[in-house]
């Protein structure tokens, strides 16, 4: 007689909020095939994340290194040039990194925007930082403050408006 060599091996499910889930083999519809699929996609994307995080770091090294050899051939120097995400309308307004789903939510509100919120809009959502912005729009830094407080609060009216909830819930 043949003997059942599969391991029922629980997993450990965390969502985008943080809670976690135990998942085990045989129990509530979980197959140890979903369980398997999950492990690996864990491990695909802990891969992923590693070479996008080591190809950034030498590509941040060289152009760094570059920099500092001579700083008149270079426009700025690569720490001016990171992401700036503390104004991100995204994690401003969800309070953390928002499901898909929610993002998909907030960006069909984009449109009911006026065309100066959009573009701060996806500014923002780039990572561009204020001073760049007002630099770009030749105003001053306090004045795109005041706007990005506007679109904060008009995302939040209209998000509330159309799906009947704050965003942070």
């Amino acid at each position: 007689m043949a003997r059942n060599n599969k391991l029922n091996i629980p997993y450990y499910y965390t969502t985008a909020k943080g809670k976690t889930y135990l998942l085990t083999p045989g129990q509530d519809g979980i197959t140890e095939e979903l369980v398997t699929f999950l492990r690996e996609d864990d491990e695909r994307t802990r891969l992923s994340d590693r070479y996008y995080q080591e190809a950034i770091s030498s590509a941040f090294r060289l152009a760094e290194e570059m920099y500092n050899s001579d700083p008149d051939s270079y426009g700025a120097s690569p720490i001016d040039c990171i992401p700036d995400w503390t104004y991100s309308p995204e994690l401003v307004l969800f309070g953390e990194k928002p499901t898909t789903a929610k993002l998909d939510s907030l960006r069909a509100l984009v449109p009911k925007l006026i065309p100066a919120q959009q573009r701060l809009y996806w500014n923002l959502s780039q990572g561009k930082r204020l001073v760049d912005i007002a630099r770009e729009e030749g105003v001053e830094d306090e004045t795109i403050r005041a706007r990005v407080r506007r679109l904060y609060t008009r995302l939040r009216k209209l998000y509330i408006r159309t799906y009947g909830r704050d965003p942070r819930e």
